[in-house]
């Protein structure tokens, strides 16, 4: 579903040139639009008037039902915050119009923003919590490293470290910085990416970034860029960590080479899954039928709710297709683990041919179900209309169709201006994704259009 992680690493390369709300349960309706609908997320609370954020607005995460969006903005505008942080955490809720700081304290401790920037924000399926990764050193410890993971619980106003040590261990925070957290579907488990040397292991411990899990309700941390059954760390770095929702599983990109395999000796870079209750990890980027990794670097991964199904984008040629752009043309495939079945996701309609995208896809996110996929992609051939470089898709596995989704309501333009970093609600309903693109806006929902360059506004799209 969701693992957008704030400004993502691999979109840069895309881009060329460039007061607590009350929570509904997980499972509660939502006042939904029509197919088509657009909303404007970066706004402030319709009580105070509900004009566009004033400044840039990044990312954009849904909850299960695409209820609650989460993002970060520069903006002055929407609510509490501190003019030390150029980045606060917004979550809006667009069934009742408010919105509302969760980079903050708790409110027992006074309840004051964070001092200094937060980012990479992800939201639980009901909405109820936050993580977030920051650079504040005013939202409680114990602390060491000028950069933490911080998770808000929205019904009891309390903001709670998560990247530390084991209550066995002293619970003290992590001694290096950590960053790119993700969060399960009942907010119990975060995992985040780190080089603290801390946290437990084993680890390589030569200042190799590993992949952890910090277990809320144990206050236990697990080592998860490691062997099977207890095995040793990773010989390298480990990254881009994504939580299933509702399973023990996470899946990260490994720069390691004594994880297991069978990888293959041109990929700098593979995808693991790993299932801390069984203590099992498995190559998870891979040729159909369980076969050899890709032919190069696999990374930036996702995955469905219940652990089964991988998306992960690479260049590699080995995975299957039809294929199309030259060589170097990144793509998007998710593998089944139960079936061992690799497809490509990033490309047209079955109606249209079904090739692959003729151009850069990335930044990929994929429903609970598995069913949807979400990517930005540079490809001129996947459907339009395109009146910008970089655009925003869903792609529909069942149905294998996809819907461009950074466009006007109802049918309207395409952006025109660059779209990027799709967040996708659990149920593949909707996508939130960022632009500045100044011809999308929705009637009633005017963004905030100023700034050099200009400023960057966060949006829903209803797919379906």
């Amino acid at each position: 579903m969701r693992t957008n992680r704030g400004t993502r690493r691999r979109v840069q390369a895309l881009i060329v040139g460039f007061a607590a709300t009350v929570i509904a349960a997980s499972g509660a309706a939502v006042a939904l639009g029509a197919k088509g609908d657009l909303r404007l997320i970066s706004r402030q609370s319709v009580a105070d008037g509900g004009a566009g954020a004033n400044s840039w607005s990044y990312g954009g995460d849904l909850s299960a039902n695409g209820r609650f969006a989460v993002f970060s903005s520069e903006a002055t505008n929407l609510g509490p915050y501190d003019p030390g942080a150029s980045r606060t955490i917004y979550v809006q809720d667009l069934r009742a119009g408010q919105v509302e700081t969760v980079s903050r304290q708790s409110a027992s401790a006074g309840g004051m923003p964070a001092e200094i920037d937060s980012r990479s924000a992800e939201i639980s399926d009901s909405g109820r919590f936050v993580v977030f990764q920051t650079e504040a050193q005013n939202l409680g410890g114990p602390i060491v490293a000028s950069e933490n993971i911080y998770v808000y619980d929205r019904r009891e106003d309390r903001v709670q470290l998560v990247s530390r040590r084991s209550k066995t261990g002293g619970g003290g925070g992590a001694n290096e910085d950590t960053d790119s957290p993700s969060i399960s579907a009942n907010g119990r488990y975060v995992a985040y990416q780190t080089r603290a040397t801390n946290l437990g292991g084993p680890i390589a411990g030569d200042g190799e970034a590993n992949v952890y899990v910090y277990d809320r309700k144990e206050r236990r941390t697990i080592l998860a860029s490691r062997r099977s059954h207890g095995g040793r760390g990773g010989n390298s770095n480990s990254f881009e960590a994504s939580l299933a929702p509702s399973a023990p599983v996470v899946v990260f990109e490994s720069q390691a080479s004594n994880l297991g395999g069978p990888i293959h000796p041109n990929a700098s870079a593979n995808v693991y899954a790993y299932d801390w209750k069984r203590r099992k990890l498995e190559l998870a980027a891979r040729r159909s039928g369980n076969g050899k990794g890709p032919n190069s670097a696999a990374d930036v991964p996702d995955v469905s709710a219940s652990g089964r199904l991988v998306l992960f984008e690479t260049d590699a040629t080995n995975l299957g297709g039809p294929l199309r752009g030259p060589d170097g043309t990144r793509r998007l495939y998710v593998h089944d683990r139960k079936t061992g079945r690799t497809s490509l996701v990033s490309r047209q309609s079955k109606g249209a041919g079904g090739k692959g995208a003729n151009a850069n896809s990335g930044s990929g996110e994929i429903s609970n179900s598995g069913r949807y996929v979400a990517f930005n992609t540079e490809a001129t051939n996947l459907g339009g209309p395109i009146a910008s470089t970089l655009n925003v898709y869903v792609y529909d596995r069942e149905r294998k169709r996809v819907v461009m989704a950074s466009r006007g309501e109802d049918g309207g333009p395409g952006a025109d201006d660059y779209a990027a970093e799709p967040g996708l609600s659990g149920n593949g309903r909707f996508v939130a994704f960022y632009t500045p693109a100044m011809n999308i806006d929705p009637a009633d929902e005017p963004a905030f259009h100023g700034n050099f360059p200009p400023a960057t506004n966060v949006y829903r799209f209803q797919v379906r």
